[in-house]
């Protein structure tokens, strides 16, 4: 029988703050124990806080906080471990509206010297819309530039099954019912297919190339893109 969950009871700013810093400092001296030491160079400190037009994340953080909580979160991951890279993530990037709703909330938090060193882009693309993914994170990259921070890639790879639904990110609980349209490579990809893949992966290098003196570091989401989240 389904039941009806219980309404959400928020607890205080206050209470909030200080499970925040707790959790962070706790972390931090934790990575820094005898069985890690030195082990770490940089924290993703806030992920995911936009939504696709650029507006706030609605989660629990931001209805308790607002988005005070973003600097806040900078701040004590910074006294946990000053010596440390601080960095922002987030999915969709190549958004025109998301990059430029992130970098507006960014900017002031920057040039007040709130230690935000990156602003890293997920990089969940999809074969078929590579014709806006490219020039999207060309924009994309030139935007975080203009901000004086250095960006990355933190979760990369690519999606060559159909997306008919429009969807993007990195939501793993997006389904499809099953139909052969929808997956139409089980016998492996065809020629044609891999050289759209090939020529893909070239374009995109090109553009890491011209944003080079930015891009600090482009991490995959798996060894294989055969065995990624939506492609498997």
């Amino acid at each position: 029988r389904f039941e009806k969950p219980d309404p959400v009871c928020f607890v205080s700013r206050e209470t909030m703050l200080k499970r925040l810093q707790s959790y962070i400092y706790s972390l931090v001296e934790y990575m820094y124990s005898e069985n890690y030491a030195r082990t770490v160079y940089a924290w993703d400190v806030v992920n995911e806080a936009f939504e696709d037009d650029g507006t706030p994340r609605k989660s629990l953080f931001y209805q308790i906080h607002g988005t005070d909580y973003i600097p806040l979160a900078f701040q004590y991951a910074h006294e946990a471990d000053p010596n440390a890279e601080l960095y922002y993530n987030d999915f969709s990037m190549y958004k025109a509206k998301k990059v430029e709703g992130v970098a507006n909330y960014f900017r002031p938090l920057i040039n007040a010297g709130v230690p935000v060193h990156a602003i890293g882009l997920q990089g969940h693309m999809i074969l078929d819309d590579k014709a806006t993914i490219l020039p999207g994170y060309d924009h994309a990259l030139s935007v975080i530039e203009g901000l004086g921070v250095k960006s990355f890639y933190s979760e990369l790879d690519l999606t060559v099954l159909p997306n008919p639904y429009g969807f993007s990110g990195a939501n793993v609980s997006d389904r499809f019912t099953y139909t052969p349209d929808k997956d139409p490579y089980k016998n492996g990809l065809t020629k044609e297919r891999e050289a759209e893949i090939a020529a893909f992966w070239v374009d995109f290098y090109k553009l890491m190339l011209k944003h080079k003196d930015n891009v600090i570091r482009l991490g995959f989401w798996c060894t294989n893109d055969a065995n990624s989240w939506r492609n498997d």
